[in-house]
């Protein structure tokens, strides 16, 4: 068999290994609580946001690779954050007149140098995993597991390989917030933290979660696709290769799917899994570009939420006279991905899980 067609089962047997499939997530369970992990938490907004970010690289790091991430400051994390920020201003809709009229311009000089950046980072992560297979304490990763059902790769396999776990790497109101810390109180109760076994028992902070998906989507307009025969949408015709930008901030806030889009109501689910998935399919991409990391970031944020929510009380800011403001929510940059925030909250441990802190 030629390599053309062993072609397609190298890549089959490629994304079974990296993709973070519901049934095989758990497996690195272990890791996604390091989100929420720190003694040192200090109760700001801006520090808590900067602990959670830490948090959820070193989980993914550790999935991926079985790099110990300790640091805001390390290499690799700065080095990979760069390739992402290329990511969201190369993606952007309407940003290269290439994509519309073939032309010869300075964007080739840039392409070269963004890839160049890109695959530098790429296989110096997969060789740090690579060289860390003969160490007796290395952690279980995605790379360590693909790695060692193939132990003389080719280079073939290589690249595609660091291709794929790169991509791995790179994927409210008072009375709510009342009701789902009671929902975590009733099940849960003040002796221990909530795990992800308790996920499925907390239908009401799940809910909250997907309504901040539906509220703030972190790819409004999705990513490009390209149509693979013509098709026709609202009487306008659309010929075979063209590229389509799906308007998944309106699909969320469609009337005709969402009653009263404009309030944010997590009970308009019902508690429903077959509701909120309306949501989490739209918000995590279509077709053979979902997002790779689905099921691994809907159980971060649950666990970050979940813990959050177990231990502390998250206030409005006041003013000098003591009197509560309210914040409008930010949207940063202008890139693929929207980022919301920062915006000014006071955040205090409740007293009767106080002492579960020291467990984060």
């Amino acid at each position: 068999m030629n390599g053309d067609s062993d072609q397609p089962s190298t890549t089959k047997r490629l994304g079974r290994t990296v993709h973070f499939k519901a049934s095989n997530v758990s497996c690195f369970g272990s890791f996604y609580y390091q989100a929420t992990q720190g003694s040192d938490l200090h109760w700001t907004s801006e520090s808590l946001r900067k602990q959670v970010e830490l948090g959820i690289a070193a989980s993914i790091f550790n999935v991926t690779y079985g790099y110990p991430l300790n640091s805001a400051d390390d290499t690799f994390l700065r080095q990979s954050m760069r390739v992402m920020d290329d990511f969201c201003k190369t993606a952007e809709a309407g940003v290269w007149i290439v994509d519309m009229i073939p032309q010869r311009s300075g964007f080739l000089k840039i392409a070269r140098d963004l890839r160049s950046n890109y695959e530098a980072v790429m296989k110096n992560l997969f060789q740090w995993a690579k060289d860390s297979l003969d160490n007796e304490t290395v952690i279980p990763s995605i790379c360590s597991a693909a790695l060692s059902s193939n132990l003389s790769p080719s280079q073939e396999l290589e690249e595609q390989l660091s291709f794929a776990a790169f991509s791995a790497l790179a994927g409210g109101l008072d009375t709510i917030q009342t009701k789902a810390r009671a929902e975590i109180d009733n099940c849960v109760g003040n002796l221990r933290l909530p795990t992800l076994d308790d996920k499925e028992s907390l239908p009401f902070v799940r809910s909250v979660i997907t309504e901040v998906m539906r509220f703030y989507p972190p790819t409004p307009l999705g990513f490009p696709h390209s149509l693979q025969q013509d098709d026709v949408y609202n009487d306008m015709f659309l010929p075979k290769k063209s590229i389509i930008f799906p308007n998944v901030w309106y699909m969320l806030r469609d009337p005709e799917v969402f009653d009263k889009p404009e309030i944010f109501n997590p009970s308009r689910y019902g508690g429903l899994d077959s509701e909120m998935q309306k949501v989490t399919d739209t918000t995590f991409g279509f077709g053979r570009r979902v997002c790779p990391g689905r099921y691994f970031a809907e159980n971060t944020i649950f666990a970050i939420v979940a813990n959050l929510l177990a231990t502390c009380e998250i206030l409005p800011p006041s003013d000098s006279t003591g009197k509560e403001c309210k914040s409008e929510v930010p949207v940063a940059g202008t890139g693929t991905i929207a980022f919301y925030g920062p915006f000014e909250c006071i955040i205090k441990p409740r007293p009767e899980t106080s002492h579960l802190l020291g467990e984060l």
